[in-house]
């Protein structure tokens, strides 16, 4: 071996600088000829943060019926801690608080009235407890200034309804006497 060195990988295995081990031309091989599936998976164990797993899965060349499987990290890297499940309300327990009908809160989301609405991989609305809080604040003041425009209008209606009876009376309006 003039001009290359030679390096120790893994247990026992030797490679010399700039040739791949028989495994790894074998898996270059089966790629080129388009045998592998490769795919990222993305998933959480419970209690833990998201990681990303990658598969490369073959179709056993002994037994047909079975396949070779191959679990790697896609990356070292952590991925970003997702927000405590606590803090997302699905559309359903959203709809609950406000006293609204589900489809209902989809229309208001989809308009965007709610912030940092999340989907989730299977594409379901989860909505942030404090947006939620927040409408339900909006929604308690516009019908406490319609209560008080009804009372008023209430009121104001019953007072000339009176006027009005009392106008049309033959006799005189007195307190009965005991």
């Amino acid at each position: 071996m003039t001009g290359t060195s030679a390096k120790a990988k893994g247990a026992g295995v030797l490679q010399v600088e700039g040739q791949a081990t028989q495994p790894e031309r074998i898996r270059r091989d089966i790629a080129a000829f388009g045998l592998v599936a490769s795919d990222i998976v993305r998933f959480r164990p419970k209690g833990a943060i998201d990681r990303r797993i990658k598969v490369e899965y073959i179709t056993d060349p002994d037994h047909s019926e079975s396949v070779l499987l191959r679990l790697t990290p896609a990356t070292a890297a952590d991925l970003p801690a997702a927000t405590v499940d606590e803090d997302l309300l699905s559309s359903q327990q959203a709809a609950d608080l406000l006293n609204v009908s589900r489809p209902y809160l989809t229309k208001l989301v989809d308009e965007g009235t709610f912030g940092g609405v999340v989907r989730t991989a299977a594409g379901h609305r989860r909505i942030p407890r404090a947006e939620v809080e927040r409408i339900r604040a909006e929604m308690r003041g516009i019908r406490r200034a319609a209560f008080d425009e009804m009372e008023a209008a209430t009121k104001d209606l019953r007072i000339r309804e009176l006027e009005a009876a009392r106008a049309k009376a033959k006799r005189r309006w007195a307190p009965k006497s005991a």
